[in-house]
């Protein structure tokens, strides 16, 4: 097995994987926004098995659960932003546990059309955005 590393169009976490491996180049770029933490992302790398959907599937959606699980806590403690940012890569590695399946895998409906950390965004986000201004806003 070839070792990972950094190429020219940057990390490659499975070079026997090309597909696999762009992908977790994928939520890793993804981290900058938000979009997960690299420790998570790692984590999950840890655990899975290259080449295997369904450990790809399993972890991705692992992750997912906890974040959005930290994103219900934060909003009941009304941590907003812990909350938004939970949420955000809940959603994120919701869509990444996509990747693992095969276009025929019935999972990938459930994926798309998967309410992990959605429901919980758009309940919370009226609430923020019909909140009174913040000081430095008024």
């Amino acid at each position: 097995m070839t070792e990972p590393g950094y190429r020219p169009y940057g990390w490659e976490e499975w070079p026997d994987f090309p597909w696999c491996s762009y992908q977790f180049r994928r939520v890793l770029g993804e981290t900058q926004e938000g979009g997960g933490a690299i420790s998570e992302c790692f984590m999950a790398d840890d655990a899975m098995r290259p080449g295997d959907g369904e450990s790809w599937f399993g972890e991705w959606r692992r992750l997912a659960a906890r974040s959005a699980g930290q994103a219900a806590a934060a909003e009941a403690a009304a941590h907003v932003v812990r909350a938004r940012n939970a949420c955000l890569r809940a959603m994120n590695y919701c869509r990444a546990s996509e990747y693992g399946l095969a276009p025929s895998d019935p999972r990938r409906l459930a994926v798309s059309g998967s309410t992990l950390g959605e429901d919980l965004v758009f309940d919370w986000l009226s609430d923020v955005f019909a909140a009174k201004p913040v000081a430095s806003q008024q």
